[in-house]
């Protein structure tokens, strides 16, 4: 658990990291990775593999992806997220849609609504998982109910993947309420 002086830090290295000096953020980071907090490797891990401008690059996937698997060893769901990802797309490593399954998987009881979304996406075209129309649609439902901007920015997925017609074809479902005013999922 990070002390507030080194929480105080952590912003410090976000506030770089947003303002684009990333290597000046990095160096705050890596002094904080004593302390064994997965926030401190999953920025830093988010860092090296996304820093990739040309004034301060210090792109290192693989040194971004070890941070990123000891934030996932200490519990954090959203490095999960970051390395599930990229392998579904293949971004900085080869796709391998069954890897990724596995790490997105983690997030199947979370809030995270992005990561329902990914589920919901191997689940509708069988990457690296059985296909499921029961499980894709759970998953779906998921998203709604857990939808924030990541969410929404990540809905890009399905234009991307052709998804579109078999999520609208499989699910159509809406929000409606039910008598006593609560929001519930109908099929049509």
């Amino acid at each position: 658990m990070l002390d507030e002086e080194e929480l105080l830090k952590l912003d410090k290295a976000a506030q770089l990291i947003l303002a684009g000096e990333r290597r000046e953020a990095c160096e705050i980071l890596e002094a904080l990775t004593y302390r064994n907090d997965p926030r401190v490797y999953r920025m830093l891990g988010r860092t090296y593999l996304l820093s990739n401008d040309s004034s301060n690059n210090i792109q290192n996937p693989e040194l971004g992806f070890e941070y990123l698997h000891k934030a996932i060893a200490l519990g954090d769901l959203y490095s999960s997220l970051y390395v599930g990802r990229a392998l579904f797309h293949g971004d900085l490593v080869h796709k391998d849609y069954e890897l990724a399954f596995k790490y997105l998987n983690n997030l199947k009881n979370s809030n995270i609504g992005e990561g329902h979304l990914y589920l919901a996406a191997c689940y509708i075209k069988g990457l690296g998982v059985e296909k499921s129309d029961n499980d894709a649609e759970r998953h779906l439902r998921l998203v709604i109910a857990n939808m924030d901007n990541n969410t929404k920015d990540t809905l890009s997925i399905i234009k991307r993947n052709n998804l579109v017609k078999y999520y609208l074809s499989l699910i159509k479902v809406y929000l409606t309420r039910n008598k006593y005013g609560e929001k519930r999922f109908r099929r049509s």
